[in-house]
């Protein structure tokens, strides 16, 4: 029962040599551990969830581009219909990131909701806007 309990609290990466030892030695396995800029993006993307105050539909559409960037790569939808507006604001700003990495768009990204995040709520006299987390929603 002791090699059990400790396994499931160790994670699938750590095992016991012996179950009379007591030492943990690696796991082999193909689980690669995430990246530390990963990790950031979904701890942001967390974040983005709980944005509020003056966000500008500009700034929204920024932080949509680099979003898209680094879940998906290069856009690969068609352009939306000129009428339909706000799809084809978001696959403009999409389009504009054609070519950069992912791991570069979720650095941006991380770098654009620290920037958000870390700004006043709304200036002075202004009112409160809606959450961005619009921004995450698919085309």
């Amino acid at each position: 029962k002791g090699p059990l309990q400790a396994k499931s609290f160790l994670g699938p990466n750590l095992s016991h040599a012996s179950s009379t030892s007591g030492t943990l030695t690696p796991k082999p396995s193909s689980y690669q551990r995430q990246p530390m800029a990963q990790i950031e993006f979904e701890m942001a993307c967390a974040e983005v969830k709980q944005l509020t105050g003056h966000i500008t539909d500009e700034e929204k559409l920024v932080v949509y581009s680099y979003y898209k960037q680094a879940t998906v790569g290069d856009i690969n939808i068609p352009c939306p219909e000129i009428t339909d507006f706000k799809a084809k604001a978001k696959w403009e700003a999409w389009n504009c990131r054609k070519g950069m990495s992912k791991l570069d768009a979720m650095k941006i990204y991380v770098s654009k909701v620290q920037e958000l995040k870390n700004r006043p709520p709304w200036p002075e006299g202004g009112k409160p806007q809606l959450s961005i987390e619009d921004t995450e929603e698919e085309d």
